[in-house]
């Protein structure tokens, strides 16, 4: 059964808002966080998320880091990051890197590429929740919230 639109993300999520530019992240919750830059794989590739910087403590900025060939569609899209934080606080700042994309080529290039179907779910949308929540692409803006 596909669970389209059946969740309020209140009941799952809240936002954070900083006014400093700068949130500390809390051992043990998880977070999304979204890309200011846009995501754009080209066809002949796909592409993993590493983390940025392995020695800046027990960070991991994903936990589903996988792109497909073609993700982003024509104008890429913004990534979400599920991002979680293990021993200590871990504190981060507007536009810091916390990860890179690392790509790779593959054998051929799918005959279907990613979002390529109608009815795509994440192409071209900008940052989303999973399709199982209702205003999945509105509570990424502050008024949704209000």
């Amino acid at each position: 059964m596909d669970l389209v639109d059946a969740y309020d993300p209140r009941e799952f999520w809240r936002p954070i808002q900083s006014r400093s530019g700068t949130y500390v992240l809390s051992p043990g919750k998880f977070y999304l966080l979204r890309t200011k830059e846009r995501v754009f794989i080209p066809p002949p590739f796909c592409a993993w998320l590493k983390p940025y910087d392995v020695g800046s403590g027990e960070f991991r900025s994903h936990y589903a880091g996988f792109f497909d060939n073609g993700f982003g569609g024509t104008e890429g899209t913004t990534a979400v990051l599920e991002v979680r934080v293990r021993d200590v606080p871990f504190r981060i700042y507007d536009g810091q890197p916390i990860c890179h994309l690392v790509f790779e080529r593959t054998d051929e290039i799918p005959e279907k590429l990613y979002g390529t179907d109608l009815g795509s779910n994440y192409i071209d949308s900008g940052p989303s929740l999973a399709k199982n929540f209702t205003d999945r692409f509105a509570v990424w803006y502050p008024e949704y919230w209000k």
